[in-house]
C-alpha cells in the first residue's frame, strides 16, 4: 500500500510540473505517464535523459502515440529528478521558457 501511494503521488507531482511546464499529458491509470513532447523531440529527449540515467520509453507507432514519451512513476524524489532533466531538455532547446 505505501509503494502503491508513493507512485500515486508521483504521479500528482509530475502531471502538475508538466503543466506548468505546457506539456500534455494523457490519463492513466498505469504506473506510467503519456507526455506529449512534439514527434521532433522525442529521440533527442530519451537520448538527454538516457545521459542522466533516465530510461524512458519512446517508439510507438501509433499515430496518435508518436509524439510522446512514456515515464514509469515512482516516489516524489525520484520524480523530481526526472522532472528537472525534462525542463533542462527543454530549457537548453529553447522548447521551454521561464
Amino acid at each position: 500500500e505505501r509503494k502503491v501511494r508513493e507512485v500515486l503521488e508521483g504521479k500528482k507531482y509530475v502531471e502538475r510540473e508538466m503543466k506548468r511546464m505546457g506539456l500534455k499529458t494523457y490519463p492513466s491509470h498505469a504506473n506510467f505517464i503519456l507526455i506529449e513532447v512534439g514527434e521532433k523531440n522525442v529521440k533527442p529527449i530519451a537520448e538527454h535523459m538516457y545521459k542522466h540515467g533516465i530510461l524512458i520509453r519512446t517508439g510507438f507507432t501509433h499515430n496518435t502515440l508518436k509524439h510522446c514519451i512514456r515515464i514509469t512513476l515512482g516516489p516524489i524524489p525520484k520524480m523530481k529528478y526526472v522532472v528537472q532533466k525534462l525542463e533542462e531538455y527543454m530549457l537548453q532547446t529553447n522548447r521551454l521558457t521561464r
